[in-house]
């Protein structure tokens, strides 16, 4: 799971197509993209699929006891690279990017190929599936460092929905390596 958009970039790891990562400005609810995806089991949306519920909101840090109104979550608004799939995006109506897609969750599947902004002189090919889950307060414009940044800021639903993102992103156990580390025991036993 990737919780941060920075790394995104197409100067970085190459999740995203551009830099273009402005911050959310408000409270956000999501709009989601892929109702039926486990990610978003419990969650009540409208018609258009928008959370009722806000998802995250900006956090207000205390550092060297002065209140500092953080940012809000930086969010990677140029296309997706390598065959990903947006799940959810800022719901139309709130606060924060304008234009692109406004990506707050989003997957790629295990052997996907990202092309990093490098002149083409290397591709990164995924060996495992990805989980973009977009969250935490970016620093303070005037005060404090980076050292501060990714403050919890999920709200209404938005805890639920990390926990089912946790979940979904648990490996199902594999039964027959189960069974053989339960045997392994038993081996050792014999050898005695």
């Amino acid at each position: 799971m990737i919780l941060g958009g920075y790394v995104l970039r197409d100067s970085r790891l190459g999740f995203t197509t551009g830099t273009t990562i402005p911050d959310t400005t408000n409270d956000i609810r999501l709009r989601i993209e892929q109702p039926a995806h486990p990610i978003f089991s419990g969650i009540t949306v409208d018609a258009q699929n928008v959370m009722l519920n806000p998802y995250a909101t900006i956090i207000t840090a205390v550092i060297d006891g002065t209140n500092n109104l953080q940012r809000g979550i930086s969010v990677n608004t140029d296309p997706l690279d390598g065959g990903g799939t947006i799940l959810a995006t800022i719901a139309p109506d709130d606060a924060g990017p304008v234009g692109g897609t406004r990506m707050i969750i989003a997957e790629w599947p295990a052997g996907a190929v990202l092309t990093p902004s490098d002149g083409g002189a290397r591709n990164e090919t995924l060996g495992g599936r990805r989980l973009v889950f977009l969250t935490g307060s970016r620093e303070s414009g005037t005060a404090g460092t980076s050292e501060v940044a990714g403050i919890f800021d999920l709200v209404g639903d938005g805890p639920q929905l990390f926990l089912n993102a946790v979940a979904y992103m648990i490996p199902e156990p594999n039964t027959a390596a189960l069974l053989l580390l339960g045997g392994l025991p038993l081996l050792f036993l014999r050898r005695r």
